[in-house]
């Protein structure tokens, strides 16, 4: 039976910096994911000032040349007018670095899984899955199964967090209650390499064109990557909108078939939810498994970094004995109310955009221009 500090269940870009984090403190860490090897197409495509400036702390900073410097966000009626827009700065902000970039997620992910590997108090329980979790008042016990085997083994920790996603097995074992925001729709996510840049397409800037009844997100990656998501009405048919001749057509207003490679045709499901309780007992909850949202302002797996880097210092004092246990609560009532902005917006303007594209409402008047906001923590160490 092998013994952590911590366990975090989930390695995706939150579990891997949460990990980093706290071996960066000297804690020895589990880090465990159903995945031997990293996901080979992007999920998240967007990162901040904030990100970047955590990325720094990781020791990660000089990834930056691999991300697209983003310019502006545009909202186009049907005819291609832009009705709102958010322009980017080009000078850095107060945290030293620009405040939007598009990356490639698989390369991010690489690069902090060999940061681990590299990390003698970190274990890669990669290409296992977490079947069963027990906790009492002094650890937690995990039982792993080898997806390739069929081995298992069991873990014990002080700590776990569960930053598994979505449909986090650990949030269900915590039994926690979800918020509905009421932002849920779905989208064909298609992602191409094209062989050239479509001229008829900015190369480093995005839009949503809120057109009939199937609004279109393009975005460009990281050259010579771009996403298009389509968002899909109740009737629509994802399987046959994924399958190659849908996307030909889908892509035809910018891209002749054959003038790229298809990557990835997927159709998600976004929400826009929120867990209350993020903490029980020596459990938690971080990124996707704590709060979902649609991907209209890119800040999902912000979020998620934000959470690991408010959550690992507070695990680090409290393992070492040098703050209480209550010192975990202040991590949720932090977090949450700082998330949350970011879920109603995401969701708001989600809504408008698929009321646009069916004409539930009037299209806008002029062009409206937006500044990034910011919302502030909540009371924790300081009320």
């Amino acid at each position: 039976m092998d013994t952590y500090d911590v366990a975090v269940v989930g390695c995706g870009p939150v579990g891997l910096t949460l990990a980093r984090l706290l071996a960066m403190k000297g804690l020895r860490v589990a880090a465990i994911d159903p995945n031997r090897l990293v996901c080979h197409h992007p999920r998240a495509t967007h990162l901040d000032d904030e990100t970047m400036r955590l990325l720094q702390t990781l020791g990660a900073q000089d990834m930056e040349h691999r991300f697209l410097r983003q310019t502006a966000w545009t909202l186009h009626r049907e005819d291609g007018r832009a009705f709102l827009q958010q322009m980017l700065p080009e000078e850095e902000s107060d945290q030293g670095w620009r405040t939007d970039y598009q990356f490639h997620q698989p390369d991010f992910e690489s690069r902090l899984r060999g940061l681990l590997a590299a990390d003698a108090g970190v274990d890669l329980w990669f290409g296992w899955t977490v079947s069963a979790i027990e906790q009492d008042d002094t650890a937690v016990r995990l039982t792993l199964l080898d997806r390739s085997t069929g081995a298992e083994t069991t873990l014990t920790a002080g700590y776990a967090v569960g930053s598994d996603g979505a449909n986090s097995f650990v949030r269900q074992a915590m039994n926690a209650e979800v918020e509905d925001l009421h932002g849920t729709q779905r989208s064909l996510i298609i992602d191409i390499h094209p062989f050239e840049h479509p001229a008829q397409l900015p190369a480093d800037s995005g839009f949503i064109l809120c057109q009939g009844k199937r609004p279109v997100t393009y975005l460009p990656i990281f050259p010579p990557m771009l996403r298009f998501e389509f968002m899909l009405l109740d009737e629509d048919d994802a399987a046959e909108l994924e399958r190659p001749q849908s996307v030909y057509e889908l892509l035809s207003r910018w891209l002749e078939p054959g003038s790229y490679r298809i990557m990835r045709t997927d159709t998600y499901q976004w929400h826009a939810r929120l867990v209350r309780g993020w903490r029980s007992g020596r459990l938690l909850l971080a990124g996707d498994a704590a709060h979902q949202m649609p991907p209209m302002l890119g800040q999902g797996m912000c979020s998620g970094l934000r959470d690991a880097a408010n959550l690992a210092w507070k695990l680090a004092a409290v393992v070492k004995a040098e703050s209480p246990s209550a010192l975990l609560d202040t991590y949720e009532s932090e977090r949450a109310p700082h998330v949350r902005p970011y879920i109603e917006e995401s969701a708001r303007q989600s809504n408008l955009i698929e009321a646009l594209g069916t004409g539930a409402v009037p299209e806008p008047n002029g062009t409206r221009t937006i500044e990034t906001f910011r919302p502030l923590l909540g009371p924790g160490l300081v009320t």
